[in-house]
Parts: structure tokens; sequence; C-alpha cells
């Protein structure tokens, strides 16, 4: 399995020539690549998530919950503390503000993809990944929440919602937390989720074990998930970030995706 070090863009999407964003596009392809420095592709719900990464080659599809928790797993182990664009529209990471990002040229907070940089790195050091080093997976801590593909939470009204993986309903309940009490206590150690990263237990104060990230989930039902949280998210974003509070048919400017390859 290979994950796309960047969030994806658009097929014809041009970089940056220098860090205060000159050159960058959008471009208009319907097709979506994996390229540092350039506009990410936003604006997208879930249905059209899986659609465009599965488009990019036949062993493509959406990255799913396991993947993501694999990468914030090997961080954890690693002590790796993964910096992002989530300092809510100042493109810097908002425990780190050295690390800065250059800014999307559309209208709005977000970065261009892979634009984490701090002057005071040293060579081949890359904080915005999950290794550390340049040769990780960029962006996984705010900028856009990234849509994910294994979990979903299901239920009918006035029911508590229970995790589902790929369709099939675990009958384990999704945590709600009232008012700010959505920070990450614990994870799920379940047979049918311990692999995906999902939070057992939520509460007021954040651990630093989960960076003090957050699962934002407010009791709905038929909903699927976003990874990472968004540059608003401050603290409440990163690795370990979950929002679950988003049908798969709705879409916003600061929701976006990346694929992956899987070799069978």
């Amino acid at each position: 399995m290979y994950v796309a070090k960047y969030e994806a863009s658009r097929a014809d999407a041009h970089p940056a020539v220098d860090r205060n964003g000159q050159g960058a596009a959008e471009g208009t392809s319907d097709r979506v690549k994996s390229a540092s420095l350039c506009p990410v592709r936003s604006g997208v719900d879930w249905d059209e998530a899986v659609r465009l990464a599965r488009g990019v080659a036949p062993e493509a599809d959406l990255m799913g919950d396991e993947d993501w928790t694999a990468l914030a797993v090997w961080s954890a182990i690693h002590g790796v503390s993964v910096r992002g664009n989530n300092s809510a529209g100042t493109w810097r990471d908002v425990e780190d503000p050295g690390v800065q990002f250059v800014p999307d040229p559309r209208p709005g907070k977000l970065s261009l993809a892979g634009s984490g940089h701090d002057p005071a790195w040293g060579k081949g050091i890359d904080l915005t990944t999950h290794t550390g080093m340049e040769a990780g997976v960029s962006d996984l801590n705010g900028n856009l929440e990234e849509w994910t593909y294994d979990l979903e939470v299901v239920g009918g009204p006035g029911q508590v919602g229970t995790y589902a993986v790929r369709g099939v309903d675990t009958g384990i309940r999704v945590p709600v937390g009232g008012g700010g009490a959505t920070a990450i206590r614990s994870l799920s150690t379940a047979p049918a989720l311990r692999r995906l990263g999902v939070p057992a237990t939520v509460g007021v104060d954040g651990l630093p074990a989960f960076g003090l990230d957050h699962a934002v989930h407010d009791g709905a039902t038929g909903v699927r998930i976003m990874r990472g949280g968004g540059f608003y998210d401050v603290e409440r974003a990163g690795i370990w970030h979950m929002h679950l509070t988003r049908r798969h048919d709705f879409s916003h400017v600061y929701f976006g995706f990346r694929p992956v390859l899987r070799y069978r």
C-alpha cells in the first residue's frame, strides 16, 4: 500500500515557483494527482472523493482509516509531533509558529500542498510529515479535512450511532461529547476497530499522547469520517483528529482527500 504524499490536486494544477506562491494555479481537470506546491483539490463530497481517487489508476482508492492510523501509529512510535497549517488563518502551526506554509492563491486560508517549512530545519528535515523527514507523508495535520473510506456512523433517528466498517455495523457506540468535551481520551481496542484508530472515550482535556486532538461527533448518524482537521481547528487538529458529523453527499470548500495505491 502506498499513500499519496500530498493532498490531491487537479491533474493540470501548476505548482508555485517560489515560497510566495507565485505561479500556482488550480487547473480545471476532472482527474487528480499528488504534487507539491499545487493548490489542493477541495469542495468535494465523499462520493466524489471516492470517484476521483479511484480514477488515478486501476490500483487506486480513497485513503482508508486503517491507512491513516498506520501513519499515526508510526509517528507515535518514533516520537514525531506532526506540524500543520492549523492556526486559524495565519498559515502557521499553532504549537510551532516557526513552521510556515505558502498560502493558496484562491480566497480562503488553505495552503499549497506540502508547503510547510521552517528555515531552522536541518537537511532532510520536514516536521509536517508523519516521519519528520522529507520522505514522509505531508499535511496530515490541519489544512483540509480529508475524507476517508473505511468508517461511517450508522443508526436511525434518535438512536445512538454505532461504527460501521465498510458497510458492516459493529454495534459499538460512537462516544458523544457535550460542548467542548470531544478530546480523545482513549482508542477502541475492540477487534473490529483496533486497527482504525477510533476513540473509545472523549473528554474535556486533551492528552499529549494524541497531540491534544479531538474527535468531533454531535450524535448524528448516516455520516462519513474525515481526518486530520482543518486549518481552523487549531490545537484540536492533528494526525489523530476525526470529524464525524457530515453525510456522504455534503461538500465544502475546506473538505478534500488523498488517494492510495494498493497492490495485492
